[in-house]
């Protein structure tokens, strides 16, 4: 979903940055490179999904430390 997400982003850029630009006066070329920074953001979250990278956890102890707990680093989307 995400990457047909990135996909018709890009597809429809031609039509979206006009509009865009009506809407917001940002210039043609920045909201281009908006458009190319979210598809590749896009993907990018896509392809950690798909690997599984998102769910990893790792967890680091504190050394030298006594009855410390474990910390934990989670990925919630």
């Amino acid at each position: 979903m995400l990457q047909a997400l990135a996909d018709a982003l890009e597809t429809h850029q031609q039509t979206l940055v006009p509009l865009a630009d009506e809407e917001t006066h940002l210039g043609a070329p920045r909201l281009a490179g908006e458009i190319t920074r979210t598809a590749f953001q896009l993907r990018g979250f896509a392809d950690q999904l798909q690997t599984g990278v998102t769910l990893a956890a790792p967890s680091h102890r504190r050394q030298g430390a006594l009855k410390l707990p474990t910390i934990l680093k989670t990925n919630m989307p």
